[in-house]
């Protein structure tokens, strides 16, 4: 008789508890742990998704209160189409409810949508109508007042014009010590992305090199 599918060290005939089967510890793409049931599961992804065998936040809209479930991420959003928005922000975003995505979409005279945020403003024809904060230029394709429009508008201290408004970097090159790597999502220096840009016996916590 053959012995099959045991693990090293198990003998034929050995009882059946001892044939452990272990699930992966490694991320899924929708998910942060292994599963087989909801058992095996823990907020804030407390549902198996018995086609990925990952934890996931939902798998349907009752499990997102009042949000939806995104079915291909299976995360709880505020929408999947502009139909379960309403209210002051009526127009879905990437899983975001929010005010207008378009000059159209603004109801009032003399404003239109800054399509970067999503948000109806003042409309601007000259960057002499810019004075709120710092938003002193007028970008003229979408005549909304914005902080930059190239690099050259601003300063050392934040020198990349980043969708409209002026940031750290957009590469390493920008950065320097002791903050030299480019967090590329928020466009900010920091001392670390990895574990691997610290010295021998330091680890990356929070973008910061510890012991």
């Amino acid at each position: 008789m053959w012995c099959l599918g045991l693990m090293p060290g198990l003998g034929c005939g050995e009882p059946e508890e001892s044939k452990i089967t272990l699930l992966p510890e490694t991320s899924g793409s929708q998910g942060s742990f292994a599963c087989s049931s909801d058992g095996d599961c823990a907020p804030p992804a407390p549902y198996c998704d018995t086609d990925s065998s990952y934890c996931v936040e939902c798998l349907t809209n009752t499990n997102c209160g009042n949000k939806v479930c995104d079915l291909a991420t299976h995360s709880c959003q505020d929408c999947r189409t502009s139909g379960d928005c309403s209210g002051r922000n009526p127009y879905c975003s990437e899983g975001d409810c929010v005010e207008c995505l378009e000059p159209g979409n603004c109801p009032a005279a003399g404003e239109t949508c800054d399509t970067a945020e999503h948000k109806c403003v003042v409309l601007c024809t000259s960057d002499a109508e810019c004075t709120e904060g710092s938003r002193l230029l007028c970008a003229l394709d979408r005549q909304v007042c914005v902080e930059c429009l190239d690099d050259t508008d601003c300063d050392t201290s934040k020198p990349r014009c980043v969708a409209d408004k002026c940031k750290e970097c957009v590469a390493d090159a920008d950065c320097g010590d002791p903050e030299p790597f480019c967090r590329l999502d928020r466009n900010e220096c920091k001392e670390c992305l990895v574990d691997a840009d610290c010295p021998e016996g330091f680890h990356c916590d929070n973008y910061d090199c510890r012991e």
